[in-house]
């Protein structure tokens, strides 16, 4: 019940918003049009898309906080990274969009441009991990030393990694063996909570 505008490419969006729930996606398209009513506009573009999409993904921008030159340079090199690593590994998701516009608790990001998918190969996986942790990586290149942005690339390579280990079976020593339940127990005896 919104109108698009023409130039509205419904299946480029559809890669932007790959793997959003039916609520995520009438965020977007809610933002959308309260970006568009602040202009005056009658019909949402694309760009009313986009930002609302970047909205609902990485929350609003961080307007009223100053950062230094060299804090947006770390940023750039960083999210470059990811770009580039993206861009050049074979089962790599390309880059949709690498923005250093700082957004709810990131500085920046990489928005890969994916496809809904139900089966992902182990190749993928691989590649997956190494986008996340090329971020890291460019600091060390570039500044020879590293920062605490990485933290929530960390958790998306650790959580990939765990996955395909203890879920679907790729672990080359343990076998084809999926040792975690439903409920994310380890070999059915409760929650792992480390050496004691």
């Amino acid at each position: 019940n919104k109108p698009l505008a023409e130039e509205v490419d419904v299946a480029q969006l559809a890669k932007r918003t790959a793997g959003m729930s039916g609520a995520d996606l009438a965020n977007v398209l809610n933002e959308a049009a309260l970006l568009t009513a602040r202009i005056g506009g009658n019909v949402i573009t694309y760009d009313a898309l986009e930002e609302a999409t970047d909205r609902v993904v990485g929350g609003p921008r961080r307007q009223g906080k100053i950062i230094s030159e060299h804090e947006k340079k770390v940023t750039a090199y960083h999210e470059v990274g990811h770009a580039l690593a993206a861009q050049l590994l074979p089962h790599a998701n390309r880059v949709a969009k690498l923005t250093v516009v700082p957004r709810g608790r990131a500085a920046g990001y990489m928005m890969p441009d994916a496809e809904d998918r139900l089966h992902i190969t182990r190749p993928a996986l691989d590649d997956m991990i190494a986008v996340a942790l090329a971020g890291r990586a460019a600091e060390e290149v570039v500044y020879g030393e590293v920062t605490t942005g990485a933290q929530n690339d960390f958790q998306q390579a650790t959580n990939i990694a765990r996955r395909m280990v203890t879920e679907w079976g790729m672990s080359g020593r343990l076998g084809k063996v999926a040792l975690a339940t439903d409920e994310g127990n380890f070999l059915g005896g409760g929650a792992y909570r480390g050496p004691s």
